[in-house]
């Protein structure tokens, strides 16, 4: 053990559009390719190594009990399976700071922050942390891609799926730095979505034509059109029952996998206004996921 206590935040992130490459037999190869972009707000969590043979396990932000602590602890059973800290029991408290089932990657930022404090109590690689939040991530349903992206920060394309070293991410120069998030109150099943056989053959030969459409066009506005074109053509729009209002739109498109809208100009706002949305306003992050280094 190298320290008793660490904390760790990890990024909310958005997927603007995607294909999904899930078939490999190695998990660590298994995962999503598209582009999207990090948040100012996600998961900040604290572990801290306590006396008794049992875990405490406290999920803060979801007032409902919405989101159950599994993910944290797939986490810590994926240590002890791995003989990594296997005579410690831990306390473990995250905030989450964005609403779960709107497409924040909220179940990849608990998994991350939990593994990535969790590495400094170990005392493994940054690498192995984030492989470990992948794998968990994956099994759970919860999503494909987020990991890569959290690990990286900023507006990300993801040339090639899976967790480090298999996955080829790059934080792109586009000059953006606030964005505005429009949810509908309902949730939207990501895990429902991407092992729908009839979808994901949809959404990969979409996120695919999306893909190649917005590298000729590495803008806001080429993110935009291109997650808007992969949002209509895939069925998702329709799905999320964000179809009227997305057409509505010039400059955002809709968050996958969530009933949820984006945009980076507040102006866009107004073509909504009678959807009875509720907003969230938040800032890229470009460091992606990173120790709180309060802790000593």
């Amino acid at each position: 053990m190298t320290q008793s206590k660490a904390s760790a935040f990890c990024p909310g992130h958005v997927t603007c559009f995607f294909s999904i490459h899930d078939n490999h037999e190695d998990i660590l190869r298994r995962g999503s390719r598209g582009v999207g972009f990090c948040l100012s707000k996600g998961c900040r969590t604290r572990i801290e190594v306590i006396e008794g043979k049992e875990d405490r396990i406290v999920t803060h932000g979801q007032e409902d009990g919405s989101f159950s602590t599994e993910i944290q602890e797939r986490v810590i059973a994926k240590y002890r399976d791995l003989g990594l800290a296997q005579e410690m029991s831990f306390k473990v408290e995250s905030l989450l700071e964005l609403p779960i089932g709107q497409g924040f990657g909220m179940s990849g930022a608990a998994a991350l922050s939990t593994s990535l404090a969790l590495s400094r109590i170990a005392g493994i690689t940054r690498v192995k942390a984030v492989q470990i939040a992948h794998e968990v991530e994956v099994v759970t349903g919860g999503g494909l891609g987020d990991i890569a992206a959290q690990d990286t920060g900023g507006i990300v394309v993801r040339k090639m799926e899976g967790a480090r070293p298999y996955c080829d991410t790059q934080d792109l120069d586009i000059d953006v730095d606030k964005v505005w998030l429009l949810l509908k109150s309902e949730k939207l099943s990501t895990k429902e979505i991407i092992t729908n056989t009839s979808f994901k053959h949809a959404i990969s030969e979409c996120g695919e034509r999306a893909m190649d459409s917005f590298m000729e066009d590495l803008t806001v506005q080429g993110l935009c059109s291109a997650s808007k074109k992969f949002a209509l053509d895939s069925g998702l729009a329709g799905k999320a029952g964000l179809l009227d209002w997305l057409n509505r739109m010039n400059s955002g498109s809709m968050v996958m996998l969530g009933r949820t809208l984006f945009t980076f100009d507040p102006r866009e706002m107004k073509a909504i206004e009678d959807g009875n949305f509720h907003s969230i306003f938040c800032s890229i992050d470009h460091l992606g996921a990173k120790f709180i280094e309060r802790e000593k």
